[in-house]
């Protein structure tokens, strides 16, 4: 019986597996495209494909949404736009080993907003905030003067998690539409956002960009966008969402081992002390949400 609800758990595993390598392909996209046409073009690609699937499946009226939520919406997909050209700027000048440990004090900035909401998680909360961000701080390695500094990368990375956390809480009155409703609209807002207002997107992208960038570029889109993403939706259903979300802290784990192993980064031994003891913050987070949930 335990080896058989062993196995409920392959699916999310598999989908942090497949958002962890997202960094690593990234890297090598960044070789041939600027940070928002990647972004642009990637989510452009996972559109499509939603869409041509609702069309096959016969599925379209799973894209309605009722008309009281539309600034919800548009707000949400903005925040989603300012957290992927975020995430895609710091990656193109940091390390990926830097970026994941500074990007991934998201959930403890969620938690923190849970905290105002619901006094009973102000004790534990404090103390995972506490630990996670120390653990954040000597993973990342300890380069806090950088972030006083303003340092791009630093900002960028910083501006990500702050803007991923708040996606997530922003989205909360969205539950009630199936995933894919609110991943089609977020996704579809960001890229208009994203060409209306950044405005850096890369005009001969189809005329100069190498085989090499595309491949890398179908990658990004098949593994981490729509594999992890679909792997997702299956885990949630068989093992619910609040188990799925257990298995987040396996994703920059991975992202991390790539980058050490085909990328050539370092890590000190009070790195791997950091990574530690943001798993183990990350983890206790998931058990505290699924306690008061």
């Amino acid at each position: 019986m335990k080896s058989r609800k062993g196995w409920l758990y392959v699916p999310g595993v598999l989908s942090a597996v497949c958002y962890g390598l997202n960094p690593g392909i990234g890297k090598l996209a960044l070789l041939d495209f600027n940070p928002q046409t990647i972004v642009v073009l990637k989510v452009s690609l996972a559109i499509l494909a939603i869409f041509l699937y609702m069309v096959i499946t016969g599925k379209l009226e799973l894209l309605r949404f009722k008309r009281k939520h539309f600034p919800l919406m548009v707000m949400t997909g903005a925040f989603l736009a300012t957290l992927l050209i975020g995430f895609w700027e710091a990656l193109n000048v940091m390390k990926i080993t830097e970026l994941m440990a500074l990007y991934w004090c998201f959930p403890l900035i969620i938690l923190a907003f849970d905290m105002v909401q619901d006094r009973r998680l102000y004790l534990k909360g404090a103390l995972l905030i506490v630990v996670g961000s120390f653990g954040v701080y000597i993973a990342s390695g300890g380069h806090l003067e950088k972030l006083l500094m303003i340092e791009p990368g630093f900002v960028w990375v910083m501006l990500a998690a702050f803007c991923t956390a708040v996606y997530y809480k922003m989205g909360e009155p969205l539950r009630e539409y199936h995933p894919t409703t609110k991943v089609f609209w977020h996704f579809l807002i960001a890229v208009l956002l994203l060409l209306l207002v950044y405005r850096n997107f890369q005009a001969d992208v189809f005329i100069t960009t190498p085989l090499r960038g595309w491949l890398t570029l179908m990658l990004l889109v098949a593994i981490p966008q729509l594999g992890g993403y679909i792997l997702l939706l299956i885990s949630a259903k068989k093992i619910g969402a609040v188990a799925t979300g257990a298995l987040d802290f396996l994703e920059p784990v991975i992202a991390v081992i790539l980058a050490v192993t085909l990328f050539g980064e370092s890590l000190t031994w009070l790195q791997v002390a950091g990574w530690v003891l943001i798993s183990v913050t990350l983890i206790c987070i998931s058990k505290l949400r699924r306690k008061f949930d």
